[in-house]
């Protein structure tokens, strides 16, 4: 029944959000430490590229302790788009235009076939 529901929401957030789609680079956080070699700190990322999914603003209503409703975004992600990938706060997503944005919130529904998740840029 997990396929089936992925399979259905998936869709139906494809079929929402038609025009709005964004094709994303999901980069899941992997690993962190000092590369002996390069003798530099370095963060590993597994990259998931061209994921459909959907991010957009926050409306002023939805403004709490930890969002900036002018800055920060919100993303829709199916979670068969990530296969086996629970998403976590260290993970960026890099749009088209080359902006990084990093993962500060992760929320799922039941069933975990929908991932929506609060992002904020930090690089331009």
């Amino acid at each position: 029944y997990k396929k089936l529901l992925d399979d259905l929401v998936s869709s139906a957030v494809g079929e929402l959000i038609g025009d709005l789609k964004d094709v994303i680079t999901y980069q899941s956080f992997s690993n962190a430490g000092y590369n002996p070699d390069t003798r530099r700190n370095e963060t590993v990322f597994v990259d998931f590229p061209e994921v459909d999914a959907s991010c957009y603003k926050f409306r002023a209503d939805e403004k709490d302790t930890t969002v900036n409703v002018v800055t920060d975004e919100r993303c829709l992600l199916p979670s068969k788009h990530i296969p086996g990938v629970t998403p976590k706060e260290t993970d960026r997503i890099v749009k088209v235009d080359g902006s990084v944005w990093e993962v500060f919130r992760v929320r799922g529904v039941p069933g975990q076939s929908l991932w929506i998740l609060f992002i904020r840029k930090i690089k331009a």
